[in-house]
């Protein structure tokens, strides 16, 4: 019985190990310039150059934000650039997060961790912006100015994980 239950677990390692290889998560495309990478990973991603929101640098590590229409609203991306060899790819360590729902016009304001190709580990934080928006508080108990893409009412900011 514990051979069986054995075989069963390591079969379904396997198999959770083949689909994250399969849908390309662990697969990288290598460009020989961060344009060509983000061009290249945009077009993977299915989105355009005016979805692209901006880019971040912390610590040597750049990142890419990007707001992406969903069936039924708005989500929004984070992926790295990251360089190896002098060569760059696009990297998505974390699923887009839907910021706004059509059905009930939510606006909320999340926080989440993602992982560079570095592997060093940020805090990342997103919302839409409201009215009488004065900044955010992050985790670390710090009051923040995050960048304030205008056009869409959104903010993001980054911080390295203590």
């Amino acid at each position: 019985m514990k051979a069986k239950t054995l075989w069963i677990t390591l079969g379904i390692l396997l198999l959770t190990g083949c689909s994250l290889f399969a849908n390309g998560q662990k697969k990288l495309t290598w460009q020989d310039t961060s344009y060509d990478a983000i061009h290249k990973g945009a077009k993977e991603e299915k989105i355009t150059e005016d979805e692209i929101m901006g880019r971040t640098e912390i610590a040597g590590d750049v990142f890419i934000f990007y707001e992406k229409k969903v069936s039924d609203g708005d989500a929004v991306g984070v992926v790295n650039i990251g360089k190896k060899n002098g060569k760059y790819t696009w990297y998505r360590s974390s699923n887009e997060i839907q910021i706004k729902n059509k059905k009930n016009n939510s606006s909320p304001s999340v926080h989440f961790k993602v992982e560079s190709l570095t592997k060093q580990k940020y805090t990342v934080y997103l919302g839409r912006v409201k009215s009488n928006f004065h900044g955010i508080d992050t985790v670390n108990g710090n009051r923040v100015a995050p960048t304030i893409d205008k056009k869409r009412q959104i903010y993001y900011f980054m911080e390295p994980m203590q």
